[in-house]
């Protein structure tokens, strides 16, 4: 076989590879969506890499996500799913971050728009210091004084919108 021949063999097979990865993850994603045992995880940055972590069993486990979010904080925490059978693989809902309002302090929303159906960006002041963010939620025809903003005081770009 000639050298062109192997290199397109080899080009085939990382495709092939590829492929089938992708549709079995998938596949497994959205069962875990379905059918997932739900938990709490935490978001760790390190560097440019944002992980997941959560524990199963006791055990620590850690998920890299391969489409980093410019939005989220390092500590900040999610629902998260997995299944006894993928304990290794999470569905990661940044729609629906989980924390302690009666530690989060309050302020008003100022600013609200809807950039997408999952997206929303909104803006908030904290003693003179305006505050932009960016969270995978849906308030399309909500009106920003309508919301109230909790955010952490020890890490005032964790923030979280409500409705009053």
């Amino acid at each position: 076989m000639s050298k062109k021949t192997v290199t397109y063999i080899l080009i085939l097979l990382v495709i092939g590879t590829i492929i089938f990865s992708t549709v079995f993850n998938n596949g497994k994603c959205d069962e875990i969506k379905t059918d997932g045992i739900e938990l709490i995880g935490t978001i760790q940055i390190v560097g440019s890499d944002q992980y997941a972590k959560w524990q199963v069993n006791n055990e620590d486990k850690r998920k890299r996500i391969s489409i980093p979010n410019s939005y989220i904080v390092s500590g900040e925490q999610f629902k998260i799913y997995y299944l006894d059978k993928y304990p290794d693989i999470c569905y990661i809902d940044f729609a629906h971050p989980v924390y302690d309002q009666s530690v989060f302090e309050q302020t008003s929303c100022l600013t609200l728009k809807q950039i997408n159906d999952s997206k929303v960006n909104f803006t908030y002041m904290i003693e003179d210091k305006k505050y932009e963010r960016f969270l995978d939620l849906n308030f399309r025809g909500t009106k920003a004084s309508e919301l109230m903003v909790f955010y952490n005081p020890s890490n005032r770009k964790i923030a979280y919108l409500e409705r009053k």
